[in-house]
């Protein structure tokens, strides 16, 4: 618990540029997850725990109209009306992994488990932005 999961960065160095902390487990337990450029106030948390030294399914979703969604390990999804992701300026992301962010939700501690299997779909419609992100996680 109390780990940072997912970063998403604008360059590979994290120091510099847009990053912002996605996806932490928060010390009870709970995923919290966010995008860009909603603030902590504009995260959203599970509403089950996960289970810790088992594999974890996170599912993270934005729709069109800025409708968030998160569900951990297919329990009902917390909803909240959220701003839209903004992509990085250049148009690229990078995805970190175990990394201690300073634009954190609730901790700045690094995550040391396994990633098993990590997808980030972006398909953009007009000037909005569809995103769907799926991670699976355990030690």
């Amino acid at each position: 618990n109390d780990m940072q999961l997912l970063s998403e960065y604008e360059q590979q160095d994290q120091s510099s540029g847009y990053h912002y902390s996605m996806l932490e487990i928060d010390s009870t337990g709970h995923i919290r997850a966010r995008v860009w450029p909603n603030s902590v106030s504009g995260s959203l948390t599970s509403i089950n725990s996960v289970n810790l030294n088992q594999w974890n399914h996170i599912y993270l979703f934005q729709n069109l109209v800025g409708a968030t969604f998160l569900s951990l390990n297919d329990a009902s999804a917390s909803v909240a009306t959220t701003s839209l992701r903004e992509p990085p300026g250049g148009g690229l992301s990078n995805f970190a992994f175990g990394v201690g962010d300073v634009t954190h939700l609730v901790t700045t501690n690094r995550f040391n488990g396994k990633i098993g299997h990590f997808t980030f779909t972006n398909t953009s419609s007009g000037n909005s932005n569809y995103s769907t992100y799926h991670t699976r996680f355990g030690r």
